[in-house]
């Protein structure tokens, strides 16, 4: 009977999410991490500061065709790094395969420019490599393309700052998947 128990409770311990960090202010690997799971329970707020962004918020930095690296940020969850120049919500390594669905919200509003809500490709520009989406039938159901980004109906990615980009194909990096759209993508400029 107690193996049993045990059992079960092992069962319940590793069917968690890949992701569940007591914390929520420290940017996210996939290499460290596992897959990330965003929800309510466990937003991810990166403090905003006045010097430069020099990693992003997360970043899918492994995966492989058998086993892809994925990040969801679910419903009425958020993916907060605001007021910091060249803030970047999520990355997208090339050379990895990966998905990243976005239900919630990647908030990059407030002081700062050049910032991006989603970079396919490394932030160093001499990177060039393709980042591989993975078949979605949930998102793109119609289709056995990969998929590399899903902004589900009531996701939004909101960056703000001049030079800023909601989504962004790295200069030399490539694309191998869709973008699912369904949600919002959007860039507007510093306030004056």
């Amino acid at each position: 009977k107690r193996a049993l128990m045990l059992t079960a409770a092992t069962i319940a311990l590793l069917s968690g999410p890949a992701y569940a960090a007591a914390d929520n202010t420290k940017p996210l690997k996939t290499s460290t991490s596992g897959n990330i799971d965003i929800e309510t329970t466990n937003d991810l707020n990166i403090p905003s500061s006045s010097t430069a962004a020099t990693v992003p918020a997360i970043e899918i930095d492994s995966g492989t065709f058998s086993k892809p690296a994925t990040v969801t940020v679910g419903d009425s969850a958020t993916v907060t790094f605001s007021g910091t120049p060249s803030a970047i919500g999520i990355q997208a390594d090339g050379g990895k395969v990966g998905e990243m669905v976005i239900s919630g919200t990647v908030n990059l509003t407030g002081t700062g420019t050049d910032k991006t809500g989603i970079l396919i490709g490394n932030q160093e520009a001499s990177t060039s490599a393709v980042f591989h989406g993975i078949v979605d039938k949930i998102d793109n159901p119609n289709s056995s393309d990969p998929t590399a980004v899903a902004i589900r109906s009531g996701g939004i990615v909101e960056v703000q700052g001049d030079g800023s980009f909601g989504i962004h194909l790295q200069s030399g990096a490539s694309l191998n998947g869709d973008m699912v759209i369904n949600g919002q993508a959007s860039a507007t400029t510093s306030d004056t």
